[in-house]
C-alpha cells in the first residue's frame, strides 16, 4: 500500500489492484457511463477504441461539473511517500466539490497545484484527470493528446532542461521509474521542486496511479470516475477470456541488438493475458526488461513475436541471428509491429493495445 502521511493524520492512497469499481456521486456522468458499459458486451460488435475515447468525453463534461470548493488559499504542506518509497513535501489540496456553475459565482479560493510530468505517459495521464490549466508544461516526448500537448510549454528531458522547468514554476512534478533518474530528482528537490515517482508492474498499477494524482491534485473524484471506466473496460475483457482457444507464447521484444524483452513483471504480462496470449517469459528476472542471449530466445521458441513485422525482422533481428530462424514464430510468419506509443505506455490507452494484440493472436474471434 502505497501511504501519505499528514499530520497529525495518515491519508492512504489507492491501493494497486483490480477493486471493484466504486460509484461516483453528486453528478450525471455515471449514469451515462452506466449505460456506456451495459452496452458492452464481449466479443461485441463494438469498438473498444470507440469506448475507450466515450471515456475521455464523458470525462470532459465531468470537468463542467466540478468546481473548486471555496477554501482558504494557505499554504500548509503534507509529507508524501511515492511508490519507491521516497518521502517528499508536497502542497496539500483540498478535494473539488460538484457544484453548479452561476455566472454570478466568485473565482473560487481554492488554488490548484502546479503540475507536470516528466514521462509521456504520466502526462497523458495528467490530461485525463487533472484540468488543462494546472498543467504547466510537457516534454518533447509527450504527443499525446495531440491537441492539449500542442499548447503546452515543452521541456527537454535528454539532457533535462532544468532551467526551463524553473521558469514553468511546477510545484510538483511526476516521474516513471526508468524513465527519469534519481540524478534529475535529486536535482529538482534541490531546486525545491518536489519529485514524485511512480512504477508499473501490471495494469492496476496505471489504474491506482490514476487515483493517486487525484488525491495530490485535489480531483479525486474526476480520477476515480476514470480509473473505474478503465477497470470495468479491463473486467470486460477478463470475461471475454472465458472460451479462447488455444494461448500462444509471445516474446514482446524492446529491443533487437541486444535483445531486450518485455520480462514476467511488467505490464505486457497482463496485456497479453487479456488478448488471450501469455508471455514467453516466465521466468523472474532482476530487470523488468532482461537482455536475453540467442541460446535463451531459442530455448523459449515463441509463437509470436510483437516488436516489428516480418519483414522488417527478417532484414534486421533474424538477419543478425539467423539461428533464431528456426523458431515456430518465423516459421510460421507469426511476427508484429504494435504502436509503440500505445503498447508501451503504461497511460489510460493500455487497454486499447490489449484490442489490437487480440485481433493478431485471435483473429478468428475478431471476424
Amino acid at each position: 500500500m502505497v501511504a501519505v502521511s499528514m499530520a497529525p493524520t495518515t491519508l492512504h492512497l489507492p491501493k494497486s489492484d483490480m477493486t471493484t469499481p466504486q460509484k461516483a456521486k453528486d453528478t450525471k456522468a455515471p449514469q451515462i457511463l452506466q449505460r456506456l458499459w451495459s452496452s458492452i458486451k464481449p466479443n461485441s460488435d463494438m469498438s473498444w477504441s470507440w469506448a475507450i475515447g466515450a471515456i475521455g468525453l464523458t470525462l470532459m463534461m465531468v470537468g463542467c461539473q466540478y468546481r473548486a470548493q471555496d477554501q482558504p488559499t494557505g499554504s500548509s504542506t503534507r509529507q508524501v511517500i511515492d511508490r519507491l518509497g521516497r518521502k517528499i513535501e508536497v502542497r496539500f489540496i483540498p478535494e473539488e466539490t460538484p457544484k453548479p456553475i452561476s455566472p454570478t459565482e466568485g473565482a473560487p479560493s481554492r488554488q490548484p497545484l502546479r503540475i507536470m510530468a516528466l514521462s509521456a505517459a504520466l502526462t497523458e495521464l495528467l490530461f485525463a484527470v487533472v484540468p488543462d490549466s494546472e498543467i504547466v508544461g510537457v516534454s518533447h516526448a509527450c504527443n499525446y493528446p495531440p491537441d492539449k500537448v500542442a499548447n503546452k510549454p515543452k521541456v527537454n528531458t535528454y539532457p533535462v532542461d532544468f532551467e526551463r522547468i524553473i521558469m514553468l514554476k511546477p510545484e510538483l512534478v511526476l516521474a516513471e521509474e526508468g524513465i527519469v533518474s534519481f540524478e534529475t530528482a535529486a536535482q529538482l528537490e534541490r531546486l525545491k521542486i518536489p519529485c514524485y515517482f511512480f512504477k508499473y508492474d501490471r495494469l492496476a498499477d496505471i489504474w491506482a496511479a490514476m487515483d493517486t494524482i487525484g488525491v495530490l491534485t485535489g480531483h479525486k473524484r474526476r480520477a476515480r470516475l476514470v480509473s473505474d471506466s478503465l477497470r470495468r473496460v479491463q473486467q470486460t475483457f477478463e470475461i471475454a477470456l472465458n472460451g479462447e482457444g488455444s494461448t500462444p507464447r509471445v516474446l514482446s521484444l524492446v529491443s533487437d541488438k541486444p535483445i531486450y524483452a518485455w520480462g514476467r513483471e511488467t505490464m505486457m504480462t497482463d496485456q497479453l493475458r487479456l488478448a488471450g496470449g501469455a508471455n514467453a517469459i516466465t521466468e523472474r528476472f532482476a530487470k523488468a526488461y532482461p537482455e536475453l542471449t540467442r541460446e535463451y530466445v531459442l530455448k523459449l521458441n515463441p509463437d509470436v513475436i510483437f516488436g516489428g513485422d516480418m519483414r522488417s525482422l527478417d532484414s534486421s533481428f533474424f538477419n543478425f541471428y539467423p539461428e533464431l530462424r528456426s523458431i515456430k514464430a518465423y516459421r510460421n510468419h507469426q511476427c508484429y509491429k504494435l504502436d509503440a506509443d500505445i503498447s508501451t505506455r503504461p497511460g489510460p490507452r493500455a487497454l486499447q493495445s490489449v484490442e489490437r494484440m487480440k485481433a493478431l493472436l485471435h483473429p478468428e474471434a475478431s471476424k
